[in-house]
């Protein structure tokens, strides 16, 4: 009674940025898309759709469509994970800017300096040099004011 209270009073008027995310709610990979207001200084649940796929997020701008004409206009930011599906539906539906969230970009980063960092191993092994990068992550990730000294070495 009070979640049908509460949707049915809901204003949506000068939302103008989203969050679009997914939680896992069971076991195994199943997952629940939301959506949520990140305005400065207004941070709440718009949208919870039962699954993780393109239709529950295009269903989201159709339920925000009916309640009021201008929402998807009035939407200057959006921030997701880098999931396609996600990506994809955004793009078609809205002209906003879509700013990937940070977890995802660092997660990026990371494994990309992994690689890199395990090329590079063999390179100096293969080359008879000592691999000084073999358990060099750290260093290379900690803020230069936090490395140890045998670290900063």
């Amino acid at each position: 009674m009070i979640i049908a209270y509460g949707l049915a009073n809901r204003s949506i008027e000068g939302i103008e940025a989203l969050g679009v995310d997914k939680v896992q709610y069971q076991n195994g990979h199943t997952y629940m898309t939301l959506v949520y207001q990140i305005d400065k200084g207004a941070r709440r649940l718009l949208w919870v759709g039962k699954h993780r796929t393109k239709s529950a997020l295009r269903k989201f701008y159709a339920d925000m469509w009916h309640i009021d004409r201008k929402f998807r206009k009035n939407i200057k930011v959006i921030c997701s994970d880098m999931w396609k599906a996600y990506l994809h539906v955004i793009k078609k539906t809205l002209q906003a800017i879509n700013v990937l969230d940070k977890f995802h970009i660092v997660q990026k980063f990371s494994k990309a300096l992994d690689e890199i960092r395990a090329q590079e191993v063999k390179i100096l092994k293969a080359e008879g040099k000592e691999p000084v990068l073999k358990h060099a992550r750290w260093c290379i990730l900690k803020r230069t004011f936090n490395l140890t000294k045998s670290q900063r070495g």
